[in-house]
């Protein structure tokens, strides 16, 4: 069983390599630069995660863990769909804001591929498609939208809104002058992209969002 120090040793690895992939990208970080930065040793890196390769790795896997704790919150929530949906778009960007430095390394892997996370990466963007759609679907079929609302197109844009909100949060920061966070600005543009597709009743509920 691990002890406290050795989870404290592991976890300081797994901060220091998920700063320094972020800041340079996986090849041109070094084992030995990882284990300075964490106040360890080369040889521990090996110990726990089996090489540079296996660390990268499990950054990834873990930001995909909580994705899936969320989605299993959200399920069991007993919301209606609409909620879930707000929820789920809340949840990702608090994710984000807490791991800032993962969901950084996330988007690096996106844009500039490193080549070992293709399929974990992959299943990871169409989980939280999928996810998506579904709750749109349930959206429909509570009457929450309306029967023309196109669930994959609804759901790529949902996605966008958390992928941009999050890329431009330095932007979004500067509203806060206005008595306004980060999340007041995505309920208003989510709200504001439901606007067209909530039906009459569910309209007048949000239209003071």
């Amino acid at each position: 069983m691990p002890t406290e120090k050795s989870k404290v040793t592991a976890q300081n690895i797994i901060d220091a390599g998920t700063s320094l992939f972020t800041q340079k990208g996986f090849y041109n970080v070094s084992i030995k630069e990882i284990a300075a930065k964490a106040g360890s040793n080369s040889a521990l890196i090996s110990y726990y995660f089996g090489g540079k390769q296996e660390l990268y790795q499990e950054i990834l896997k873990r930001q995909a863990a909580d994705i899936n704790t969320l989605q299993k919150t959200i399920s069991a929530s007993g919301k209606t769909a609409l909620e879930e949906l707000y929820n789920y778009i809340l949840g990702i960007k608090m994710m984000q804001a807490k791991n800032k430095q993962q969901a950084n390394l996330l988007y690096r892997e996106i844009l500039f591929p490193t080549g070992l996370c293709s399929t974990m990466v992959n299943e990871q963007l169409t989980t939280i498609h999928l996810f998506t759609v579904d709750l749109v679907k349930k959206a429909i079929k509570e009457k929450s939208l309306k029967p023309s609302t196109d669930p994959a197109y609804t759901a790529f844009i949902l996605e966008g809104i958390t992928v941009l909100t999050f890329l431009a949060r330095k932007q979004l920061n500067l509203l806060g002058s206005a008595g306004q966070n980060e999340t007041d600005v995505i309920q208003k543009v989510v709200t504001y992209y439901f606007s067209s597709l909530l039906t009459g009743k569910e309209a007048i509920n949000h239209a003071n969002v």
